[in-house]
């Protein structure tokens, strides 16, 4: 997840801890190793704020703070690559 790195893109995942807990988090996180900051949301108050309606959810926002992109379900490696290109400068 560090194509990007030098340009500026930083990776987040947000666990609302809705269908797991703590430490099926971090078992997650190591079986798939995830080498990018996983924060926890507990009172759902990002999700909330952010109106997620399923999960994973993902948001691709532009170095100005603005939503490009949101995308409901899993991603595959073609629609990430696409994505990115809607928040990263050339």
């Amino acid at each position: 997840y560090n194509w990007n790195k030098g340009k500026g893109l930083r990776v987040l995942a947000i666990d609302t801890l809705l269908n797991d807990n703590r430490d099926d988090m971090r078992a997650f996180v190591k079986q798939f190793n995830m080498n990018f900051d996983v924060l926890v949301d507990e009172t759902d108050a990002i999700a909330g704020g952010w109106e997620v309606m399923g999960l994973p959810t993902t948001f691709f926002v532009k170095p100005d703070g603005t939503v490009a992109k949101v995308h409901v379900g899993q991603l595959t490696a073609d629609q990430l690559k696409d994505y990115l290109k809607l928040i990263m400068p050339n």
